[in-house]
């Protein structure tokens, strides 16, 4: 079954897809908001492969990720 090609101006939830790019790779991206992330706390644990990493606020409001 062929893809019907998307129009240029496409997007698959908030990530735009270009013509003749298949739009389920699109969905490999997920957009997250950082207030909505943190919920107020200046640093988020995230499991990844068994490990635990931060994710945190600097007061200069950069992100840093560590292991």
């Amino acid at each position: 079954m062929a893809e019907t090609p998307l129009p240029e101006d496409s997007t698959v939830g908030s990530v735009p897809v270009r013509p003749g790019t298949c739009p389920t790779s699109a969905l490999l991206a997920r957009s997250v908001r950082s207030a909505d992330l943190f919920g107020g706390a200046k640093m988020v644990l995230i499991e990844h492969a068994g490990e635990q990493y931060r994710l945190i606020v600097t007061k200069n409001d950069k992100l840093i990720l560590q292991k």
